[in-house]
């Protein structure tokens, strides 16, 4: 949480952001710390954009304008984000949060019930992933051979959608995290920390036998012991040691489309799952949601196709 941005308006904000990094230092995973850099980093360009002098800790007037100015450049769920990241920020200092302020969740309400009425198409943020399914990963699959690049890109594919990991905790695995079953040549893997597993208690999640199959093609070719990151960078200077997350989204959008994302797989399983019968509380302990929210929303469009009206139109022939 050192890289902010340069101060213009003073220096009292980025002091008291650093010193909050270093205190949680450890404390948050990666990907939360990610999180509330940028939701931090994000505010300050905002003051230095608008003159807003920069004051810890934050008025809430001038944050529901902060609030209001994002209405048109963000997302709602994007904006909340970064108020969670500034309120994390002053609790870490110590310091009462200006984010549960009446005028701040008036300003939240505000932008909520604009982006509701809003059409989707005219709506700014990235929204929900592109889904990749199984037709679109098996057609890519088949274009893959044994190449050593080939043999890992189709691997993470394939365990990407299996298992519905995030791209963080694909990247995260070693090699000791994969355990195979000889009964029938399924295994399952162990994600040693999550997002949704912060104490580190560890999840499991199922490897199909063609997904295991394909793992270890790729580890035998790469000679990867046990200890070895599961998934490494290939240049021309040899193996680095362990991908990032942007490089799993960089090799869907080679291998599979331009239009796809790190999410994709996640969607993109969510909904086959529902497609196959299988009900939403098991597609969340399939993909570590705590809850069937998520699962809702990302398979809300086919939901349609098997609520009540659809069934009944089927039972009468009208489909």
């Amino acid at each position: 949480m050192t890289d902010l941005p340069a101060i213009q308006h003073g220096d009292d904000l980025a002091i008291r952001a650093a010193q909050a990094a270093h205190d949680s230092e450890g404390a948050y995973a990666p990907a939360t710390v990610a999180t509330y850099r940028h939701g931090i980093r994000r505010y300050i360009r905002w003051c230095d954009e608008t003159g807003t002098p920069y004051a810890v800790p934050i008025d809430p007037r001038t944050l529901a304008q902060f609030v209001d100015d994002m209405r048109g450049q963000l997302s709602p769920a994007s904006v909340s984000n970064y108020l969670s990241a500034l309120a994390r920020m002053h609790g870490d200092l110590d310091l009462p949060s200006p984010t549960a302020a009446g005028v701040v969740t008036l300003a939240m309400r505000r932008f909520r019930r604009e982006w509701a009425a809003t059409p989707q198409k005219k709506r700014c943020g990235r929204g929900q992933a592109k889904p990749m399914q199984r037709a679109t990963i098996d057609r890519a699959l088949q274009g893959m051979d044994d190449t050593l690049l080939d043999l890992r890109d189709a691997a993470i594919i394939a365990l990407a959608y299996d298992s519905l990991c995030r791209a963080s905790e694909l990247v995260a695995l070693d090699v000791a995290d994969l355990e195979a079953d000889e009964s029938d040549g399924s295994g399952v893997i162990l994600i040693r920390r999550s997002k949704t597993d912060q104490d580190g208690q560890g999840l499991h999640r199922y490897v199909s036998a063609d997904t295991m199959a394909r793992l270890s093609a790729w580890i035998s070719a790469a000679r990867l012991d046990p200890d070895s990151p599961l998934f490494v960078p290939m240049s021309r200077k040899g193996q680095g040691e362990r991908l990032s997350p942007r490089d799993v989204s960089r090799i869907y959008k080679g291998r599979v489309g331009v239009a796809f994302s790190a999410h994709s797989t996640r969607v993109g399983g969510a909904i086959d799952q529902l497609g196959a019968g299988i009900a939403s509380g098991q597609i969340a302990q399939s993909g570590g949601w705590k809850g069937e929210q998520m699962v809702t929303r990302y398979t809300k469009r086919l939901a349609v196709k098997q609520s009540g009206a659809a069934i009944l139109a089927q039972k009468q022939g009208r489909t």
